[in-house]
């Protein structure tokens, strides 16, 4: 018997005597009159040879006790019955004391077996001290009369719900209880009188368990708790535990087995269906995008998913044991941001939706959305919390997108007005400068009207370009190989005098499939892109790199030079329309706001990554139709 148990039993003695001592009298008071007195101190006598056999592993108080309890027999009141009960009424009070303490499942049944055998040997002691005294004037014609009487009230059992079956020494059944009636559905007279192996599956009466059993309780004399299969009457298999004591008689003589049957069957299916929830619900929690956090009440963390992993970059074995706020970024430390949470957290109850900054493990920032709630124990007490943290980083980048994609519908509405309200009027000036070049020979004047008519056409190029971006497209789509148009594109540019000084490198990849898209299009996107990007290069050892590849089901290009780059304020305005950072009259800041147009309306995507002086990347990503 493991030691707690034991000083949980002496510690609360009391209590499970005054329980013992109420069963008994409540018996009393139902089946006779005539009252048996010093219950008390029988059942204290009792309890206290327990402890001792618990502690000491020694039966000689037990039997001294149960020799005088045998010797009241012939006291007023006495009744065999009623004591057997006594004995089932301490094992039903030590049951219900250890179901009071269970920790640890598999311990609790071990000493629960320890319990359940001692009352047994109590019973068959007391039995054997009673027939010992009511057997000394009988004949031994009589005598194993009395000793198959004796092993039937031994094994009064049937306020259990185990099956209680004992056995002669042939291993055939010779007392079958309520519980084994209930368990295996037979009744006893169909069961009385036959071998054990009735309830045996086929393959255990081909393993010959009856006859290994036999051989190892002569050489034993008890086989402790052990897992098999039974069969009941309708068929079905079950799962049971079997505990075998073997008899004997006053002469040492072997009279048979007594055997305990527990049914496991419905314990191993609720455990099964609470494994596979268990098991369900840590899939969920584990295979989740989101980063599920388990933290304790000094939010250092406990659990830690993949969706986690993933976001963060930490594998669990890294911040398991750390605290949480090894993902703040410096000024949330700074600002006490932790403190804040913390403190909404203990007003509220729960957090929802609190967007912050967030640091992966390689350094960089992601925007996070954060929802946290408390975690309680079954008595209601804060024992940590919760944290799901959603990585609202490309959220946001979309939310900026759709934000500029509706700003340029409103420019392109705007446009279409300014082209028909500015086009015409610049038609009749453009050809009526034509005229006044044409009706003069003061070469001044010819050359002051050259200069109105060359920004009268950047004005009209200006035009058409809005045009251009906010009419719906009439270009032809057709089936084009890309690779094609960045190499006539830089051929194109080649002829600009800022690329004399420039070296440019092309890597294409040659297996890129033909998608259907408007080529001319598409081909001015990487012009005007290329035509930045002699503007940014320095003026001696300009370098622009140009390359394509296929992923994902598009084909991405990537332009970059090593030009000035750009900062971060100037790389959020460059898709915007008249956006510039050219001198004035270099630039109309349409070129980028118009590729942008045309690569959207692809449903492809356009971006870019710079630092100032590192140059800057531009990627595009085509999808590929066919």
């Amino acid at each position: 018997m493991d030691k707690k148990y034991i000083e949980a039993f002496k510690k609360e003695s009391g209590n499970i005597i005054n329980e013992w001592v109420s069963l008994v009298k409540k018996s009393k008071d139902r089946h006779q009159k005539n009252q048996v007195s010093g219950i008390e101190e029988t059942v204290t006598e009792h309890f206290n040879a327990l402890i001792h056999i618990f502690e000491k592993e020694d039966n000689t108080k037990l039997n001294i006790f149960l020799e005088k309890m045998a010797k009241k027999r012939d006291e007023p009141g006495f009744s065999l019955k009623e004591t057997q009960l006594a004995f089932l009424y301490g094992q039903t009070v030590f049951m219900r004391f250890m179901d009071r303490l269970r920790d640890d499942d598999q311990f609790f049944c071990i000493n629960c077996r320890e319990i359940s055998d001692i009352f047994n040997e109590t019973q068959i002691l007391h039995s054997n001290h009673f027939r010992d005294l009511q057997l000394e004037n009988i004949t031994n014609s009589y005598r194993k009369e009395l000793e198959y009487e004796d092993l039937r009230l031994a094994s009064l059992s049937d306020g259990t719900t185990d099956a209680v079956i004992n056995l002669d020494e042939k291993l055939n059944i010779s007392t079958w209880n309520e519980g084994a009636e209930l368990m295996f559905q037979y009744k006893p007279n169909e069961v009385i009188g036959k071998s054990l192996d009735i309830l045996f599956t086929d393959e255990l009466r081909t393993s010959k368990e009856l006859r290994s059993m036999e051989l190892l309780l002569k050489q034993d004399g008890l086989a402790d708790y052990y897992r098999t299969e039974r069969v009941r009457k309708d068929g079905k298999v079950l799962t049971v535990e079997v505990n075998w004591t073997r008899l004997r008689n006053n002469d040492g003589k072997l009279i048979g087995y007594s055997t305990i049957h527990n049914d496991l069957t419905e314990k191993i299916q609720i455990r099964q269906e609470i494994f596979s929830k268990e098991h369900y619900l840590s899939s969920v929690v584990d295979n989740s995008v989101d980063a599920i956090i388990g933290m304790d009440l000094n939010d250092t963390i406990v659990s830690w998913n993949k969706g986690a992993e993933n976001i963060f970059g930490y594998p669990r074995e890294e911040v398991i044991g750390k605290n949480f706020d090894i993902l703040l970024t410096p000024e949330a430390k700074k600002s006490g941001e932790l403190r804040l949470i913390n403190t909404l957290l203990k007003q509220e109850g729960f957090i929802k939706n609190y967007e912050g900054e967030r640091v992966t493990k390689d350094g960089k920032r992601i925007t996070t959305s954060l929802t946290r709630s408390i975690i309680r124990d079954k008595n209601r007490k804060i024992i940590g919390s919760s944290a799901i943290l959603r990585d609202m980083t490309e959220y946001k980048k979309l939310k900026t997108q759709i934000s500029h994609s509706e700003k340029l519908s409103v420019v392109g509405q705007l446009a279409a007005g300014i082209a028909h309200e500015v086009g015409n009027p610049l038609t009749s000036i453009s050809s009526l400068i034509q005229v006044l070049v044409r009706g003069t020979d003061d070469e001044n004047l010819k050359k002051n009207l050259n200069l109105i008519k060359k920004q009268t056409d950047r004005i009209s190029k200006l035009i058409h370009e809005l045009v251009t971006f906010s009419q719906p497209s009439d270009f032809q789509i057709k089936p084009t190989n890309i690779n094609n148009l960045v190499q006539e594109a830089v051929n194109i540019i080649k002829y600009d005098n800022r690329a004399n000084h420039c070296e440019i490198d092309v890597q294409l990849d040659d297996k890129l499939p033909v998608t259907d898209l408007p080529d001319d299009q598409v081909q001015q996107v990487f012009i005007n892109i290329l035509l930045n990007a002699l503007d940014a290069i320095p003026e001696e050892n300009g370098h622009i790199s140009i390359s394509s590849n296929m992923g994902n089901g598009s084909i991405n290009i990537e332009i970059k030079d090593n030009g000035k780059g750009m900062p971060e304020s100037i790389i959020n305005k460059i898709f915007d329309p008249f956006f510039t950072t050219k001198g004035v009259g270099k630039g109309t800041g349409l070129g980028l706001w118009v590729s942008y147009g045309i690569i959207e309306s692809l449903r492809g995507k356009i971006s870019v990554e710079s630092r100032v002086g590192s140059g800057s990347t531009f990627k595009i990503e085509i999808p590929i139709l066919r």
